[in-house]
């Protein structure tokens, strides 16, 4: 709440407020984010959850900087499909990364992120042939 908003205090950080299911990929689509950050900690909580946010991102080219956490770090390959940051001093070397976008990182691994979403999708012909070995 107002605590992250005070952190980033005269930066262009723009908050949504909850977007009802139905319009969250065309709201997520208007935004033409830079980046998105997914601050998720490792303990026992977040190990149930998924990487959905991460696929979720990649479907736009939204390149992202996660925490620490098994069910990003397990699948972002550090400076390529994503940023991880591990301690505080990751976290300000990632944003510096995006914000600055000196060599084009953005772009970059937006669309890395982009094409690793793709292997994920049920339009993929590995996942056709797995469902297909389930249902028979």
């Amino acid at each position: 709440g107002d605590i992250l908003k005070d952190t980033f205090k005269g930066i262009p950080v723009i908050f949504e407020d909850h977007v009802i299911f139905t319009d969250y990929y065309r709201k997520l689509q208007s935004l033409n984010a830079d980046f998105a950050v997914i601050p998720l900690g490792d303990d026992e909580f977040n190990r149930c959850k998924t990487f959905q946010k991460y696929l979720e991102f990649s479907q736009f080219k939204i390149p992202v900087i996660v925490g620490n956490s098994p069910v990003y770090t397990d699948i972002i390959e550090q400076d390529a499909t994503g940023l991880i940051s591990y301690n505080h001093a990751d976290w300000l070397e990632n944003f510096d990364i995006l914000v600055n976008n000196q060599n084009n990182d953005r772009e970059e691994i937006g669309e890395n992120a982009n094409a690793y979403s793709k292997e994920w999708s049920f339009e993929n012909e590995k996942h056709i042939e797995n469902l297909k070995t389930i249902f028979q």
